[in-house]
């Protein structure tokens, strides 16, 4: 014996109602059972898939009844009726019912069945009703005209609502005609009705829930306005087969015989309703509000309301909408406009009173006095203005509303539950405050307008309960079911205020526009000021900047009769560019305004300090005194006091930064020399003192300048070499323990007509220094692979032996290096592994990563990787094994002091046992005696390059046998 059901009502749970929200709303693969369907492949005209009940409906209309065995699946269109003409698809359209003509033969005719068509994708979905007598064409334009006319003399919205049912129930014969608007939270009002006898309950002015229509429904609606239910309680008719030849679902959401899910079913039948029909009226492609037709039997609608009414309702329902939104009101606009105008003149007339932000609150009272809400403001970043009530603001208000329309998916917020106990949301508002009115300015993200409305106390008439739920418990199982009571329920509603009109948005939009127009004025006049201040200071430290030191400079040189000697220090800090790259910018700039601090503490307070830029800074220093030799100790004495100034560690996060300054000074009559020469000496001694290892204060003097102009010669002379292929290479073996050559390195070299031999040393660093180190690089890379390719053909070079070349940072971090030095070695016909690469520790510390990765490209295509004179550099031992390479070279240094340094050969043992266990290869370089050879080879190392075996020669005088001893 089954057990009975318990039914238990209770409040719906937020859980449950985004399950509700998440039902299927159609009986997704069936139809109604009172029509038949057809889908068509319309290329061959192959029917893909039908309704179950084809068969059955066709039998009672013809005289010679079908076998259930009679194939439909694959068999043409043509099979089963009569087509109207040779294209018989061309009046469809994609998503829109339309009606599907066809003749009298055939399986299917037109005397017992109608047919309305519509595209699908890529197929036809032909929908069979049975036919009944058609309303005469007359009749009908007769009765459209007389709605027409009587919804255009409506005199009301109530009164066009009342014309709307009642025409509607007259026309379609329904027992209860009801027309339901939507309201903002998705909840619906019946707003008209219009019922027959059988109607026993009254619905007009009810209230229902907005999960009896939830999204997914109102988006069917959007896409298909017009939806009819004939029997409630038919068993839907399933398709045959369930899915299309495509393996997808045939998409019903524009289908007339589409049938309700079981939940609606079980709402419609709670309801005592057996058929139903709705017609979804759209404003703006929204959905606004349904008519909605009821029966309490079941009821085939006419065949011309499923077709010729279809239109007419489409009709009546734009008919309708076009009457529902408000007419032209001369009044409302010109409230509008004199708003507007009023707020424009209000903001007019700030903006000549300044260009302070905190003046908007001078303004706001003028602005509320034309607001009918409680209060009206503004927040900008974390500041509240507001005017209205005694509620002032707080930043705590200004932070939640940015952050509410900053998750927002639209600019503009609108509530009217501030303060009641279902609102989520998080904004501590005014005590009085129930409802917001918030828009954010999509030019000024900081800058948000609101306006706030009080408290209005309402009542609501439900039909049933809101927000409920019926759970069965059936064997023991708990089921959600509909909501079954529709009895009236009333609801007193607090904390709420009236809803938002398009009268309030339109104000808050001027009132922004003002807003972000008076912001502007402020910005441009702030960017006005700040622009004549940066003019002359620097925007980090405050400094006095270039231009300010040219006028200060310019104002010294007109002191009349004689102006004073000045002391001119130019100071850029060492290894500033480490505290950027290891510590971060913030870091950076925090030691620039320290170092600025430092700097004015040094001087007087008459005298200047300028920052150029970057880490450059000038101190510009008046002396009292006209004896050279009295103005040079004052100058030094301030030069030592500003190096042990910004040599004082400054702590970022506990973190010690410890940089030191290197100093240019020249001590020079502003009224003798111009202040571009000036800076340029001063410049020049600073270069030099870093040189000499910074740290330090270096005079300028006329052998600074014969310097500087040797190295600009140099450089010219440098170029010239280049292009006239000057630049040659010479090659030093790498020996290994057997004496053999197992390879050389390959060294640049350049003879001066003038100066003779120009040491490396000297050219390298003068071709990095001058952007020459790529055309350098580029020719010693050629003129080695061509030399080592001449080896190759000869075969000189032993199998395993390369040439190792010597590569810049700068001309390995520059773009395209790894594919413009493939492209070379492939020119010569070399195999990779026949070059060697040779770089420094510094590559890695100018940029990790980046050498990191074309090093390790590199040596995937078979290329060897060498670190040279390692020791001397940034690195230690323990960081080898993080650097793509394959070999180290211990440095000539450590290896030239072994016989007298136990470090250096405590140095030279720790690095040749730790690249033995990481299976690095080991060269030592700077070998000249025999007795070196016979420690290094005890000490495990068994490559070795120096004068003892070779010194670097020509490609013409290198010789492939060891004449060592």
């Amino acid at each position: 014996m089954e057990k009975d059901n318990i039914v238990e009502t209770r409040a719906i749970t937020k859980q449950e109602a985004e399950a509700c929200a998440r039902e299927q709303v159609q009986y997704i693969g069936a139809i109604q059972p009172h029509g038949f369907l057809l889908v068509v492949d319309p290329i061959d005209m192959r029917i893909v898939q039908h309704s179950k009940n084809l068969l059955e409906l066709l039998n009672t209309t013809l005289s010679s009844p079908l076998d259930s065995t009679t194939p439909v699946l694959s068999t043409f269109l043509t099979d089963w009726l009569e087509l109207a003409s040779a294209e018989p698809f061309d009046n469809l359209v994609t998503k829109n019912m339309q009606l599907f003509n066809f003749g009298s033969e055939g399986r299917i005719s037109n005397q017992y069945w109608e047919c309305l068509g519509v595209i699908v994708d890529q197929y036809i979905s032909l929908e069979f009703f049975p036919a009944t007598s058609k309303l005469d064409s007359y009749d009908l334009l007769i009765n459209l005209d007389r709605m027409v006319t009587r919804i255009r003399a409506s005199s009301s919205q109530q009164e066009l609502f009342n014309i709307l049912v009642q025409a509607f129930q007259k026309h379609a014969d329904y027992d209860r005609v009801m027309l339901y608007r939507f309201l903002p939270d998705w909840s619906g009002e019946v707003v008209a009705e219009a019922v027959s006898e059988k109607a026993e309950v009254k619905f007009l002015g009810l209230r229902f829930p907005a999960e009896d229509i939830p999204e997914q429904a109102r988006e069917l609606y959007r896409k298909s306005t017009l939806r009819i239910m004939a029997d409630v309680d038919a068993e839907p008719s399933p398709l045959v087969p369930q899915r299309l030849p495509s393996g997808q679902a045939f998409d019903q959401s524009v289908s007339v015989l589409r049938s309700m899910s079981k939940m609606h079913v079980s709402y419609l039948n709670n309801m005592g309703v057996k058929a139903s029909m709705s017609i979804a009226l759209l404003s703006n492609d929204k959905l606004w509000g349904l008519v909605a037709f009821h029966h309490y039997s079941a009821k085939v609608p006419p065949n011309h309301l499923v077709s010729e009414m279809k239109a007419s309702c489409e009709l009546f329902a734009d008919i309708v909408i076009s009457h529902l939104h408000p007419t032209i009101n001369l009044e409302n606009i010109q409230r509008t406009v004199a708003n507007k105008r009023f707020i424009e003149n209000s903001f007019k007339d700030l903006a000549q009173r300044g260009y302070d932000l905190k003046l908007l609150a001078q303004v706001l009272p003028e602005i509320q006095s034309i607001n009918p809400k409680s209060y009206i403001g503004v927040c900008i970043d974390e500041q509240c203005f507001v005017a209205g009530g005694s509620w002032q603001g707080s930043a705590a208000f200004a932070i939640a509303l940015s952050n509410l329309l900053n998750t927002a998916s639209v600019n503009e917020l609108a509530a009217t539950n501030l303060l009641s106990e279902e609102c989520e949301l998080k904004l501590s508002a005014a005590p009085d405050m129930a409802g917001v009115l918030a828009i954010k300015s999509r030019h000024l993200p900081e800058v948000s307008v609101f306006i706030g409305a009080p408290e209005v106390s309402q009542e609501i008439t439900w039909g049933g309960k809101p927000h409920t739920v019926n759970i069965v418990i059936k064997d023991g199982e708990r089921q959600l079911e509909p909501r079954s009571s529709f009895a009236l329920w009333r609801q007193k509603v607090i904390g709420h205020s009236d809803p938002w009109s398009h009268e309030d948005r339109e104000l808050l939009y001027a009132f922004l526009n003002a807003v972000e127009e008076y912001m502007l004025h402020c910005k441009k006049e702030l960017m006005r000021l700040k622009l004549y201040q940066s003019s002359y200071n620097d925007d980090l430290t405050g400094l006095p900047n270039r231009r300010y030191l040219e006028e200060h400079f310019a104002k010294l040189a007109e002191n009349k009769p004689q102006s004073p000697l000045v002391s001119v220090f130019f100071l850029d800090l060492d290894n500033f560019k480490r505290v950027n790259d290891f510590l971060g910018h913030i870091a950076g700039d925090q030691l620039l305004k320290r170092v600025a601090e430092r700097l004015k503490d040094c001087v007087r307070p008459d005298d200047l300090v300028v920052r150029l830029g970057g880490d450059e800074f000038v101190v510009v220093v008046q002396h009292t005194s006209s004896d050279i030799d009295t103005n040079q100790k004052t100058a030094s004495h301030i030069g030592k006091k500003i190096i042990h100034s910004i040599g004082q560690p400054v702590f970022d996060r506990e973190q010690p930064i410890i940089t030191t300054p290197s100093i240019g000074a020249v001590i020079c009559s502003p009224q003798d020399q111009p202040f571009g020469e000036v800076l340029q000496h001063a410049d020049i001694a600073m270069y030099r003192a870093k040189n000499a290892g910074k740290n330090q204060v270096h005079f300028f003097s006329t052998e600074d300048q014969n310097q500087v102009n040797r190295e600009v010669q140099l450089e010219m002379d440098l170029r010239l070499a280049l292009e006239q292929g000057e630049i040659k290479v010479h090659f030093q073996p790498k020996v290994g323990q057997d004496k053999s050559i197992i390879g050389a390195e390959a060294l640049a070299r350049w003879h001066h007509k003038d100066l003779g031999f120009v040491s490396p040393e000297v050219f390298v660093p003068l071709a990095e220094k001058n952007n020459l180190i790529g055309a350098l690089g580029d020719q010693i890379l050629n003129l080695s692979c061509r030399q080592v390719a001449e080896w190759r053909k000869q075969r000189l070079l032993n199998e395993g032996a390369s040439v190792s070349v010597n590569v810049s940072p700068l001309q390995l971090l520059r773009p395209g290096f790894e594919d413009e030095t493939r492209a070379v070695i492939e020119r010569y016909g070399l195999a990779m592994s026949d070059i060697s690469l040779e770089i420094t520790e510094t590559l890695f510390m100018e940029n990790f990563e980046s050498a990191n990765k074309v090093l390790q490209s590199l040596q995937t295509t078979g290329m060897r990787i060498s670190l040279d004179d390692f020791g001397t550099g940034y690195s230690s031992l323990s960081y080898l094994w993080k650097l793509p390479i394959d070999e180290v070279k211990i440095d000539r240094s450590f290896v030239e002091n072994m016989n007298e340094s136990d470090e250096s050969l405590a140095m030279v043992e720790g690095i040749i046992s730790l690249c033995n266990k990481l299976k690095l290869d080991v060269v030592a370089e700077g070998v000249e005696e025999k007795v070196q050879v016979a420690l290094l080879r005890g000490l495990g190392c068994r490559v070795y390059q120096g004068y003892y075996f070779g010194k670097p020669v020509s490609a013409e005088s290198f010789s492939f046998e060891v004449r060592a001893s």
